[in-house]
């Protein structure tokens, strides 16, 4: 038992040292992987096929992340700041939103 916990240990770390120097590309093909195989799992347990559906998501979720350009993606790293809306005042004197 302690050898199958041992290999496993060494597969676990081989695997996270071999993601180290990954382009963009490829890293959207191992997280779409990841998630595709995630959600397939759930989705292939509810029908009852998890195994199933965990290859068709990783399939599917690394194709597309695989087949996506940087221009396709859009992350910001910053949460979005909502600016307060500024008014100007009217002839009469009321206030109303500008758009800017």
């Amino acid at each position: 038992m302690k050898r199958i916990t041992y290999a496993m240990a060494i597969v676990v770390m081989l695997s996270m040292t071999a993601c180290s120097n990954l382009d963009t590309q490829e890293e959207r093909a191992l997280s779409g992987g990841a998630m595709g195989a995630g959600g397939g799992l759930v989705i292939g347990t509810l029908v009852g096929g998890p195994l199933v559906g965990a290859l068709v998501g990783a399939g599917a979720g690394t194709a597309v992340g695989a087949f996506t350009s940087n221009g396709q993606v859009h992350v910001d790293p910053r949460p979005a700041q909502r600016q307060p809306a500024q008014r100007e005042p009217t002839r009469l004197g009321q206030y109303q939103p500008t758009n800017r």
